[in-house]
């Protein structure tokens, strides 16, 4: 049975948590009753991230530049099916996140979106990261953490900006959100 919805994940030495991801993506998909492609992007991973991530049934691509914007954008074109979730391989999926993204991604009034993700580990790195871009969420009404949206839409946008060093998910989410606006389609939340 072909993927309803492809999940992208952006992976540089994740041997300890790829598992918990994936098997949250599983739960996820398991509960709505939908067939879903798990894809994991490598980035320079010495470690068993692959071996753990394949063990579990995932795609695995290799994409080793220095952007986690490239990897982002690997694992989204490796992925066959027309809806597409990004998720970090730090993080884990609610049990209700694959049918409530298939009731929107779907859905001719959205664009894609994302959600208000929590981090599942901290770093001085990571929280700096969101004080910074809190202001610009906030302000602009956009969600990042996961993303959801058509690939028509991603390569409409040329996916992540590779050429940004940090931030690319913000980036996405403002630009996707506009060609919304220039479509008349929502951004939304899930």
């Amino acid at each position: 049975m072909n993927p309803v919805l492809s999940v992208a994940i952006p992976a540089h030495d994740e041997e300890r948590s790829i598992g918990r991801c994936i098997e949250s993506v599983s739960r996820s998909a398991a509960r709505a009753g939908q067939p879903v492609e798990i894809v994991v992007a490598l980035n320079r991973c010495t470690d068993r991230t692959r071996e753990v991530a394949e063990s579990l049934g995932a795609n695995c691509t290799v994409e080793d530049r220095r952007s986690i914007a490239a990897v982002r954008d690997a694992a989204v074109r490796r992925g066959s099916a027309d809806a597409i979730v990004t998720l970090d391989a730090d993080s884990r999926m609610s049990t209700g996140t694959v049918a409530r993204v298939l009731a929107r991604v779907y859905d001719e009034r959205f664009i894609g979106g994302g959600t208000f993700a929590r981090p599942q580990r901290w770093s001085i790195g990571i929280a700096f990261s969101l004080l910074a871009v809190a202001p610009h969420v906030l302000r602009r009404r956009v969600s990042t953490g996961m993303f959801w949206f058509r690939r028509e839409a991603f390569e409409c946008i040329g996916g992540f900006d590779e050429r940004l060093p940090s931030v690319e998910d913000l980036d996405f989410a403002l630009r996707l959100k506009a060609l919304g606006a220039e479509r008349g389609k929502r951004y939304g939340t899930v």
